[in-house]
């Protein structure tokens, strides 16, 4: 939490509504930018759409390869965490344990590789599937429940309660539909 406790829910309503604002914005313009365009509706990947044999391109494309050799590791730590903390809880710092912990990295990565490789032609609808049932419930509901159960309750603050209640309800039906559009799009 915040050391102003009271300055908090205010916090959590502006980074909502700005990461919100944030998304329908720059999804929206992307699709007024590249939106009917041929190639955006064969291939949604902003990348594919850029000009071929561009200096432009390739300094693109070599940044988003250097963005995803470096935010790879910091997205695959969560999970490696928690199959650690299942696999190897209790155990003593040794050799078994340290080789235990790398085998699991190792089939996580491959696991994810295979997974990578075998939607490959739907990546696009496959994240839209996993960001629908990932980054809401992160984003959106967890918070929102959070401040219900600890500071609404506690305070017994009726408008913070609607509030949170009705980020809950819009969340969860947000999660339903988009998940549901998102899974359509991948068996279409």
């Amino acid at each position: 939490m915040t050391a102003d406790k009271d300055a908090y829910y205010k916090l959590l309503c502006i980074t909502v509504t700005l990461i919100a604002f944030l998304y329908i914005f720059l999804g929206e313009f992307t699709c007024i930018a590249w939106g009917d365009t041929e190639s955006f509706q064969m291939d949604p990947l902003i990348t594919s759409s850029l000009p071929e044999k561009s200096v432009v391109t390739y300094i693109v494309k070599i940044l988003f390869s250097f963005n995803l050799f470096f935010s790879y590791p910091l997205v695959i730590h969560p999970a490696n965490l928690v199959v650690e903390s299942w696999l190897t809880d209790g155990w003593p710092k040794t050799r078994k344990r340290q080789m235990c912990k790398n085998l699991s990295r190792t089939i996580i990565v491959a696991i994810s590789c295979v997974v990578a490789l075998a939607v490959y032609d739907k990546l696009d609808q496959f994240l839209s599937i996993t960001g629908a049932l990932t980054c809401i419930p992160v984003a959106f509901l967890i918070p929102a429940a959070l401040h219900l159960e600890i500071i609404a309750k506690a305070d017994n603050d009726k408008t913070a309660k609607i509030i949170d209640w009705s980020i809950l309800i819009g969340g969860t039906i947000a999660l339903i539909y988009c998940t549901y559009s998102a899974t359509l799009a991948f068996f279409d």
